[in-house]
């Protein structure tokens, strides 16, 4: 249960009401984005124009160099960031900022 705007409801029902998949929420939420951000359908933008960005293109240029050249784990590296680790591993596999090359 997550309190979204002022009522606490469980993913299932956000999802079902605003019909995005629950892992789409789970992932905007562990990224910082509450009430209507949360479930508002376009989230565009990439690298710093990304309205909810922790990080900035150097500390992703940081973050997959460490990645490449050391043996912290992803979670330790998420700490020093101040992120989640889930979002050191997108960032390894690609699947978020893949725009910015080492």
């Amino acid at each position: 249960m997550i309190d979204f705007k002022g009522e606490k409801v469980g993913w299932t029902e956000l999802s079902n009401r605003y019909r995005i998949p629950i892992s789409t929420l789970v992932n905007r939420y562990e990224s910082g984005l509450r009430g209507e951000d949360l479930v508002r359908q376009s989230h565009q933008g990439i690298g710093n124009k990304r309205a909810a960005n922790k990080l900035t293109e150097n500390d992703v240029r940081a973050i997959k160099t460490l990645l490449a050249t050391t043996e912290l784990t992803q979670a330790a590296i998420a700490k020093q960031f101040n992120v989640h680790q889930c979002h050191v591993s997108d960032i390894k596999r690609g699947k978020k900022w893949a725009e910015i090359k080492l």
